[in-house]
């Protein structure tokens, strides 16, 4: 039991949120949950691994298309665009080809998508320095993979005006509107605090 996601779920039935409930190990529940919303945004857990992750997404895009209501669906990626890491590593490589097995799989169904890259969130990563398998940072050894001289920023944010990447990576692309423009990515970089990873590992 989950007291923070308890407290998650009670805000927002205060506020007027309507429950509806499906099981991803029950494909008849989870179509009949599907069928009663218009938008569904995947909040599946970063702790599965990329294997059950992309298979849970899986099931939900399966939902998606039986049902053939849903005018807009967000995967559970939230962090950095795996189309665009060409040099990563493992773990990650294996978490960033099960995203883009999910996306290829949103594509061919046709379904009207839109994927938020917040390039990760500083909260998840800075407060175990980035270790991987751990929420605690180490006491005797850090990795740091490649030279450990990336910036990356440390702040909070919320996507403004200015803030979007999409207009400067796909220029032959005319976004007119804030359908268009959510039509495949929402890309979200802060304006402040920049921070070197060696320089985070030394504090």
């Amino acid at each position: 039991m989950d007291i923070n996601k308890i407290q998650l779920l009670l805000r927002l039935k205060k506020r007027g949120a309507k429950f509806i409930e499906g099981s991803l190990s029950d494909h008849e529940s989870l179509v009949h949950a599907v069928k009663q919303v218009d938008v569904v945004i995947s909040a599946l857990s970063s702790s599965d691994t990329s294997t059950v992750a992309t298979q849970l997404q899986h099931k939900i895009i399966d939902a998606i298309k039986e049902t053939g209501n849903v005018k807009r669906f967000i995967p559970a990626e939230f962090c950095i665009d795996p189309a665009r890491m060409v040099h990563d590593l493992e773990p990650a490589r294996s978490l960033n080809l099960g995203m883009m097995d999910v996306r290829k799989a949103i594509v061919n169904a046709k379904i009207p998508y839109t994927s938020v890259a917040a390039n990760c969130f500083a909260g998840y990563f800075v407060p175990n320095l980035c270790q991987l398998g751990t929420f605690l940072p180490p006491k005797d050894k850090i990795s740091i993979f490649g030279d450990g001289n990336a910036k990356g920023y440390l702040k909070s944010f919320e996507l403004k005006e200015g803030d979007e990447e999409a207009m400067r990576l796909y220029p032959d692309v005319k976004y007119t509107t804030v359908e268009e423009y959510l039509k495949r990515f929402a890309y979200m970089r802060p304006r402040e605090t920049w921070e070197v990873r060696r320089e985070v590992s030394k504090l």
